[in-house]
């Protein structure tokens, strides 16, 4: 099996501006995050990338739920960070760790 490199930059559609409103911003990202392209990865860039939305930190973490932990497993090291450093007015995805940490043997 031949694996891809997506560059997320080219595929996902960005706002038009900075002062595009946050109600059609979040409009997008809901359809992206719903879509059928969504995956752990997607969820992690888009954890980091709207890091200060804690609304879009609880929606993420939502989903993570419903991937696979072999998904997430893969993406460990940068959810670690995440917790750690960036997300800690968050407990949706501390939550979420402990979760899947204690339904799996390799986590």
């Amino acid at each position: 099996e031949i694996l891809q490199v997506r560059n997320l930059d080219e595929e996902l559609p960005r706002p038009a501006s900075s002062t595009t409103t946050s109600s059609s911003s979040m409009g997008w990202l809901m359809r992206l995050f719903r879509s059928e392209f969504f995956d752990a990865h997607m969820a992690v860039t888009y954890l980091y990338k709207y890091r200060a939305k804690v609304g879009v930190i609880d929606y993420l973490c939502n989903e993570l739920y419903k991937l696979s932990d072999d998904e997430v497993e893969r993406y460990l090291p940068q959810l670690c960070n995440l917790l750690i450093h960036h997300a800690r007015d968050s407990h949706a995805l501390e939550r979420v760790m402990m979760h899947k940490c204690a339904h799996s043997l390799h986590i």
